[in-house]
């Protein structure tokens, strides 16, 4: 039989563990001059950081920029999509080649969950 401080202790890894994942909280629309944008923002739980940036080059081409006053990157997707940002942002844009239907939005959403969930790589950096 558990005790109630075990369960209080499970429940404090748990929470240690959803602090540290780095995920999507959101998905917004990111207005411009056009009827329907095909710019969205992804929010997320906390900043991005060097490794999340090269864990978001599994998911196509980086262009990657360490040197700048703010770090910057770009992933160009496969379909003519890319994302933008830059390291220390809770957030990037993503622009579509065209204003994107709620499925494109969904995979696009699990492909970014699911390279932010790699493992860290090791390096010699």
């Amino acid at each position: 039989m558990t005790g109630r401080k075990d369960d209080e202790r499970d429940r404090e890894r748990e929470g240690q563990r959803n602090v540290s994942a780095l995920t999507i909280r959101e998905i917004a629309l990111v207005e411009d001059c056009f009827e329907d944008s095909a710019i969205r923002e992804i929010r997320l739980a906390r900043a991005l950081d060097e490794t999340a940036v090269f864990r978001l080059a599994t998911i196509g081409d980086l262009e990657y920029h360490p040197e700048f006053p703010r770090p910057f990157f770009r992933v160009r997707i496969p379909g003519g999509s890319y994302l933008k940002g830059v390291v220390g942002a809770e957030s990037f844009r993503v622009f579509f080649p065209r204003p994107p239907d709620a499925a494109e939005l969904r995979a696009l959403g699990e492909a970014v969950e699911a390279a932010l969930a790699l493992p860290v790589p090791n390096s010699d950096r």
